[in-house]
């Protein structure tokens, strides 16, 4: 995103810690900040007080939203920070600040929509000197007009050859920030990847000896139901052997057991016959 305007209006951010500039950046520098490509250490866990400021080509600030941004412990803005602050810029009323400059200004106090006035803050008067003393001074590299060179006492060419100096070391700047947070997420990459193998890795041998132990389980079952099944064939062998006698000796049991009883010898007569025979 350009930090440049229509209308030849410059954004920038500054960032606060308590009532001293710590940090000040173009808008893409802020956007890449917010991406997670840089980050800053001195801000890990804390809730900053920041400005967004539209500068105009003569080194004034016409427009202020007095915001706030949280960071997380890695020292990177959080996730879930989203505020319109163009938006709310060109939504702001005008008014004369203590400094004396007139600009438009959304603050807590100065909130057109109270959705946003728990995330701003009203700015002293120490803040505001401060934010126009560097923008004064240009660190950002904002190509001035003329009229605002001659107003600082400077020649155009010196200004401007001032203006890139800084604008290239901001380039710089913003470029070894990006390499660190790319090669930091590199490292991370593949600290997670190793990881994730290493995960695999463990489960695939604790599925290997899973496998195993139960392959020795159903071995020793199958030996043991062999076992039980011969030793139910050798009883039943041994009990047809031993426990089941012979049909002769049944027999012959039998009968040394059941008395012999003698039937009655009867003689008939001589020349006599037995009726029953129809004699």
């Amino acid at each position: 995103m350009s930090s440049i305007r229509q209308g030849g209006m410059t954004e920038a951010v500054f960032l606060f810690d308590l009532a001293t500039i710590f940090r000040e950046m173009l808008l893409p520098e802020f956007d890449a900040l917010l991406d997670g490509f840089a980050r800053i250490d001195r801000f890990s866990g804390m809730r900053v007080n920041a400005a967004y400021v539209l500068i105009d080509s003569h080194l004034s600030v016409r427009s202020l939203v007095c915001f706030q941004i949280g960071f997380t412990a890695t020292g990177v803005p959080s996730s879930q920070w989203n505020l319109p602050l163009r938006q709310m810029a060109d939504r702001a009323r005008s008014c004369q600040m203590p400094c004396g400059d007139v600009m438009r200004v959304a603050s807590y106090s100065r909130c057109e929509d109270r959705t946003f006035a728990d995330h701003l803050w009203d700015p002293t008067e120490r803040h505001l000197h401060a934010i126009k003393a560097s923008v004064a001074r240009n660190r950002l590299g904002i190509v001035a007009s003329n009229d605002a060179s001659r107003d600082m006492g400077e020649r155009p060419s010196s200004e401007t050859n001032t203006a890139d100096a800084h604008y290239m070391a901001r380039i710089t700047e913003l470029l070894r920030d990006h390499k660190r947070a790319l090669a930091a997420l590199e490292k991370q990459h593949d600290e997670a990847l190793a990881r994730v193998r290493e995960e695999e890795r463990a489960k695939t041998r604790h599925w290997h000896q899973t496998a195993l132990r139960l392959n020795r389980e159903l071995l020793a079952l199958r030996g043991s139901i062999a076992q039980v099944s011969d030793h139910g064939e050798l009883r039943n062998a041994a009990e047809t052997a031993v426990g089941a006698p012979s049909r002769a000796s049944v027999s012959s049991v039998f009968r040394a057991e059941v008395p012999q009883t003698e039937m009655p010898h009867t003689e008939c007569a001589p020349g006599r016959r037995d009726s029953r025979f129809g004699g």
